[in-house]
């Protein structure tokens, strides 16, 4: 009978891939690491831990100094009175490392040049930071003994966990654990017990802790009277008992390290995992450190900050609510948090003060980035792959993303090809762009990636040695009846020549190895730990992978599933848009998201929502996002970066001084003052919204924000888009980052202030935004000084401000019309490019002799050369976008210079006078949008002008305010619409008067 061969899964369901390979095997919870093997943010964290008890030890020793001075019962009695905080905490949430940290500090203290990674070369000189490591690890050898680690996750509730007599039982252990040493330490002496005697006293100490922790149920009174007495009278001499015990326990471990005649004492320093798992063996371990604390033991707690806080909270609310026996109302459950949450403060600061706290960061997103598994974690030594090089390896869904721009599920983490663009015309832009993020974090600017690629792009006779190659490497595997996998490089397929020479028979010369990685550089193919060295992170990027430790590794492993499934699926020939594969990156995210959820501190109703109304399957078992309801909603912040200020009088050459305008009259609406604020996004927050109870809503948590903007785009940009929304565009409004702000008497409601935001495309994807809002941060961070004059008097402002407002206006354009375009970005900034025009560096040139203050100087004469420019740009995206056969970017980009761009030629954005100053009526009349569109549509430009007035008034302040006022007075709310209606219509017949203009006419 012949075997039966494995089932080949559905065209798109990955799952049915069995996964293979040691990535996959077992992996331990926690384990101890090496120095190299720690990422950055625990190494940083045990390098503090090492450096805390370091200094303990040093100040231990110092008062043993100064007590062999001093009479030795003084001594005692003054140790018996100090009240020590004796306790470190590694605070971090879960997954961030704690118990790695515990156990590596363990693996570290037994041999500390193992642990550094020169365990094997033993004379080879250390580093300077290391050597200091290593120093201060083999002088806390010498001096504390590291106790075997205390996890409270597993021992049970309630007073069945005698904690006391756990770490009496503990110090017990570590004698007998350090008496079989086998090292360098001396042999016990034959008379240590009956001298010091201290297995006598740590027994006699775990008896007592017994009868004093055990919860005793007494048959009658007599009996439970008589074990008080006895408690009571164990507790008075307990601290001193359990002193002597610590002393004695310390003086035999020291004699057993360095002889008898030696005077040191040893530290015993117990670590205690998993601290915030419950309340109750939280408040036990409080009192057991309050209890037990002196100069010879020490802790070392493994918690997180915030539940560390709320379990005490917790606490001490209970003992306050089953004190009083009464139901509390409202006020009293006020108050009795209020004094819990006190106590809990208070508490904190006497065991736990903030030089005891170690707080362990996430993991950075370029950390995670870069992120390697240790060998040690999986079954197998190999080398691993970094996480970008399989992000990069999952294709995009659908056919639209790809013929813009994006290739692969790294391209929504990392911006750097976009802004770089195809043809590098981007290349000034994002120097820019990592000045301006060096400058806010104060670091060096990153490299740039364009500095490596010019040997690389010469074309050489290694194009025909290499393809050669492949063919050879093809015809050997074809001949064996193996697969030969492509790598989808924009549209063409370049083999992956390098595996195929691995594989292929007979002997195979690096040389010619080296020569096909070159190539495929060369064709854009991404080549290992040599591209994606310094990403630009967009938004939703940085969110979601600002990841614990844990998290990492789960993506990693995620990621190699995916890749791995991805590299086992048999593809067809020539196949350039596989199903199959565009699943995988939609899966990936799902996974990364529901873990998000799953961990964050959404409350329960926003879990349920997320889990099994938004991110839902369809009848084909494919995820969707159902948004209808508009359940998820965007809220911008931005920050102010610049401000440009006009009056109306500059139209009138015959009243050039500010603010000089004649009285109107009572019954005519007045403009009083125009500016325009310039801003770059700062963040994104998204909102849920409860559709079973309106008016609730809570914060996305970072990390879900992040992965759902990733799994938003991945289901837009596949061909059936599944993104379920009853609106134009599932990400409601767009980030605001232009307005122009105007002051105006209206007669109908006096002195108001309106806002017009500036207006992109309706993108329906976040990375548009992304690349957009980033090249917009590096054109504020480059025209920083633009609107401020170098002479303190400018004898011309109406002609200083036309030209800065129609240049920011043209970059604006200009902005858009790079991410709208068929290259997703790539904003030229080029004094002159290779057809002869001149893009934006022509307007704002480096300075010869560029001051610090003022590196770019600004050209008024060239403004007319860069408008001609972004003219030509719009027509040619115009031209590329009525094609359009259906509802997508292009569409959307033909919606916008169709409706939006004319709306920007009013007065409600554009300064009249900068339609004289730089005759932007006659550049516009030669365009093809104003032959084809909007010479023939300017009524209905005109009433789109009408609404969006309305729309800007009704979310004035003033209308917000009066709609608040007559909230519920009937006839209020009828007369503010009249005193509305009235207002949009002064402000029209103001406006056009003032403009020049004619209803229904250009």
């Amino acid at each position: 009978m012949a075997p039966t061969l494995p089932r080949k899964p559905p065209a798109t369901n990955p799952e049915l891939i069995a996964r293979s390979g040691a990535e996959f095997g077992p992996r331990p919870e926690a384990t101890a690491l090496g120095w190299d093997d720690l990422l950055p943010v625990t190494r940083f964290a045990t390098e503090e831990l090492i450096n805390w008890l370091h200094t303990a030890v040093g100040k231990h020793e110092g008062k043993e100094e100064s007590s062999r001075s001093n009479d030795e019962s003084s001594c005692d009695e003054k140790r018996v009175k100090d009240q020590l905080a004796t306790s470190v905490l590694v605070a971090g949430d879960r997954g961030y490392g704690k118990t790695t940290i515990l156990l590596t500090l363990d693996q570290a203290l037994r041999d500390p040049r193992a642990f550094l990674g020169f365990g094997s070369r033993r004379d080879e000189p250390m580093p300077q930071p290391l050597r200091v490591i290593c120093q201060k690890l083999e002088e806390l050898q010498e001096s504390l003994v590291w106790l075997p680690p205390l996890d409270v996750e597993p021992l049970p509730n309630g007073g069945a966990a005698n904690l006391l007599a756990t770490l009496l039982v503990c110090a017990r252990e570590a004698i007998d654990r350090d008496h079989h040493r086998k090292d360098r330490w001396a042999a016990p002496s034959l008379l240590e017990e009956g001298l010091h005697d201290p297995y006598g006293k740590i027994d006699k100490l775990i008896q007592d802790a017994t009868f004093m922790w055990a919860d005793r149920r007494a048959q009658d009174a007599l009996q439970g009277a008589s074990q008080d007495v006895k408690s009571a009278e164990i507790y008075t001499t307990f601290r001193d008992d359990f002193f002597s015990a610590m002393e004695s326990v310390s003086k035999l471990m020291a004699a057993r390290r360095f002889g008898h005649t030696t005077k040191k004492k040893l530290l015993l320093v117990l670590p205690i995992d998993n601290v915030d798992r419950s309340t109750q063996h939280l408040a036990s371990i409080i009192k057991l450190i309050r209890m037990v604390a002196n100069q010879r033991l020490w802790f070392v707690l493994a918690a997180g900050r915030q539940e560390f806080q709320l379990f005490l909270e917790r606490t001490f609310l209970k003992e306050l609510t089953d004190f009083s026996h009464l139901p509390m109302d409202l006020r009293g459950e006020e108050d009795a948090l209020s004094i819990a949450r006190r106590q809990a403060a208070a508490a904190m600061h006497r065991v736990l003060p903030s030089a005891h706290q170690i707080k362990i960061e996430p993991v950075p997103p370029e950390e995670v980035w870069r992120f390697t598994v240790a060998p040690r974690l999986l079954t197998t030594q190999a080398e691993h792959e970094p996480l970008w090089t399989f992000l990069e390896a999952l294709p995009l869904p659908g056919k639209a993303g790809q013929e813009d721009g994006l290739r692969s599920l790294a391209d929504l983490f990392d911006i750097e090809k976009q802004l770089q663009g195809r043809d590098n015309e981007g290349a000034e832009l994002l120097k820019t762009y990592r000045k301006f993020l060096a400058e806010e974090h104060g670091e060096a600017p990153a490299p740039d990636a364009t500095q490596d690629t010019g040997a690389e792009a010469e074309e050489t006779d290694e194009r025909k040695v290499a393809m050669k190659a492949a063919g050879a490497a093809e015809s050997a595997q074809n001949a064996e009846g193996a697969s030969v996998l492509p790598v989808d490089v924009g549209g063409t397929f370049l083999f992956d020549i390098q595996r195929q020479l691995s594989d292929a028979r007979g002997p195979v010369s690096e040389e010619l190895v080296e020569v096909v990685v070159r190539l495929q550089s060369q064709m854009g193919a991404p080549t290992p730990r040599a591209h994606r060295k310094n990403p630009v992170f967009t938004h939703a990027g940085r969110l979601a992978l600002n990841l614990s430790a844990r998290g990492a590794l789960d993506l990693w492993q995620a990621a190699r599933l995916r890749v791995q499934q991805k590299e086992q699926h048999a593809h067809k020939h020539n196949e350039q848009h596989c199903l199959f594969c565009s699943e995988l990156s939609i899966k990936l995210a799902a996974t990364m998201l529901r873990s998000a959820i799953d961990e964050s501190e959404l409350p329960a109703w926003a879990t349920e929502q997320l889990h099994n109304r938004i991110l839902r399957s369809d009848d084909e078992d494919r995820i969707i996002l159902d948004l209808t309801g508009n359940p998820v909603r965007r809220k911008k912040v931005t920050t102010l970066s610049d401000m440009l200020e006009w009056f109306p009088d500059w139209n009138d050459l015959e009243k050039p001084s500010p603010g000089g305008t004649a009285q109107a009259s009572e019954s005519e609406a007045q403009l009083l003052r125009s500016e325009l604020h310039l801003r770059y996004l700062k963040d994104d927050i998204l909102e849920l919204h409860d559709a079973a109870s309106p008016g609730r809503n809570v914060p996305l948590p970072a990390q879900v924000a992040g992965w759902y903007m990733v799994l938003h785009d991945l289901l837009v940009l596949c061909n059936d888009r599944r993104v379920l929304n009853g609106d134009e565009t599932s990400l409601g409004t767009t980030p605001a980052m232009a307005v122009t702000l105007h002051t105006a008497k209206l007669p109908s409601l006096g002195v108001t202030r309106l806002g017009f935001w500036w207006i992109p495309p309706r993108w329906d994807t976040f990375i548009d935004f992304s690349i957009f809002a980033t090249q917009w941060k590096a054109f504020l961070y480059r025209t920083r000084f633009l609107f401020t004059p170098e002479e303190e008097d400018v004898s011309d402002r109406q002609r200083f401000a036309a030209f800065r407002f129609v240049f920011v206006l043209a970059a604006w354009l200009d902005n858009i019309r790079s991410v709208a375009g068929t290259g997703r970005g790539g904003w030229n900034w080029e004094v002159r490019n290779k057809k002869g025009e001149q893009p934006l560096g022509r307007v704002m040139p480096l300075r010869d002799e560029a001051p610090k203050d003022r590196p770019y100087d600004f050209r008024e004469e060239e403004v007319t050369s860069y408008l001609d420019y972004v003219k030509d740009g719009l027509d040619k995206l115009y031209r590329d976008s009525r094609g359009a056969a259906s509802y997508g970017r292009r569409r959307m980009a033909l919606t916008w210079l169709d409706q939006d761009v004319p709306l920007m030629l009013h007065p409600e954005f554009l300064p009249p006078f900068c339609l004289e100053h730089l005759r932007l009526r006659e550049k516009l009349a030669s365009t093809e949008l104003w032959k084809n569109h909007w010479r023939n549509s300017w009524p209905f430009i005109d009433s789109l002008r009408s609404m969006l007035i309305r729309e800007t008034l009704r979310d004035s302040q003033d209308v917000q305010a009066l709609e608040a006022e007559f909230s519920g007075d009937t006839q209020g709310r009828l007369a503010l619409r009249r005193w509305w209606l009235k207002a949009c219509t002064d402000w029209e017949v103001m406006t056009r008067a003032h403009a020049g203009l004619v209803r229904g006419k250009p």
